[in-house]
């Protein structure tokens, strides 16, 4: 059964020198460099921002069959918030929390139905939970894909700059 692990250049050598790397991916780890994250717009006629439950868990169950989110589980609503994005009763859009502690959180799992995309829909779920976090850590954390330049550029204009090359790895032990 292969491991994913989310490592800097140093630490993905190590792993690559002792184990079998099957895959290494390499993605930004982005840090919220702002305590106030401009506004942005989304059309209220057509979409609803509400921060999820329990009660939303088949409606999140569907849309990241479409939008698969890795590090998702039930139990990340009891890590810290998550909210989405409703089109009538369908869930368009999502983001929330891998962890949180006092010090850090890593705000993830942040995708968007294909159908719905560029409707400002990814910014206005992360920029709810970071808001709902800013009084909760000290510091704010994202990780994206190296090659998503559109989700890139999205989090550069809420105020995340580029903190580190990281790299995901799949690899097995034996």
């Amino acid at each position: 059964m292969p491991i994913f692990g989310l490592f800097d250049k140093k630490i993905t050598n190590f792993v690559e020198k002792i184990y079998k790397v099957v895959t290494k991916t390499p993605e930004f780890k982005m840090v919220l460099s702002t305590d106030e994250i401009p506004d942005c717009q989304i059309d209220k006629t057509r979409y609803r921002l509400e921060r999820l439950t329990l009660d939303d868990l088949v409606n999140i169950s569907w849309l990241y069959s479409f939008v698969p989110a890795m590090a998702w589980t039930p139990r990340m609503l009891e890590y810290g918030p998550y909210f989405g994005v409703y089109f009538d009763d369908t869930l368009v859009g999502i983001g929330g929390v891998h962890f949180t502690t006092k010090w850090v959180t890593e705000i993830g799992n942040i995708v968007t139905h294909f159908e719905h995309r560029r409707q400002n829909i990814a910014y206005k779920c992360t920029k709810a939970v970071a808001d709902s976090l800013h009084n909760a850590c000290y510091n704010i954390f994202l990780c994206v894909y190296a090659d998503n330049i559109p989700a890139i550029r999205l989090y550069e204009k809420m105020g995340f700059v580029k903190y580190e090359d990281i790299f995901l790895v799949k690899y097995y032990i034996a």
